[in-house]
């Protein structure tokens, strides 16, 4: 089973635009979707704004996520370079043990397709594409 850690942008883009291709990941068989407090909050915050009609559905969505412990961003190794407010999206996913890290945030584009502990990050779009969806 694959363990799915979903950042903020990727909960948001779900949420906002109900028939985006970003839903079809909660219609996966075998896939267990994760998020943290942080990316959840950080998601609920920026509906809010943009879309406050879409809070219940963000909500919905969540609560078919496994919702990870927050990590010490301490255990990415030092060579991955990202800023301060991107690093507890990837401790959370290490520490979730999650095979993939689905993200379209710009800071993480130079480590798409890489392995960083045990974690692949991955655009949402590209991780459908290996599901043949």
């Amino acid at each position: 089973m694959d363990r799915v850690f979903l950042d903020a942008n990727v909960l948001f883009s779900a949420a906002y635009i109900p028939r985006c291709r970003i839903t079809r990941l909660w219609r996966l068989s075998g896939v267990r979707l994760l998020a943290s407090r942080f990316v959840a909050e950080e998601a609920i915050r920026n509906i809010e704004i943009k879309r406050p009609d879409r809070l219940r559905a963000l909500v919905r969505l969540l609560k078919h996520c496994q919702m990870v412990d927050e990590a010490s961003a301490g255990m990415i190794p030092s060579a991955v370079e990202l800023p301060a407010k991107d690093k507890p999206v990837l401790a959370c996913a290490m520490a979730g043990d999650a095979n993939y890290l689905l993200t379209g945030d710009k800071h993480f584009r130079p480590m798409f397709g890489r392995v960083i502990g045990r974690v692949t990050i991955m655009r949402p779009g590209d991780y459908l594409n290996l599901r043949g969806e």
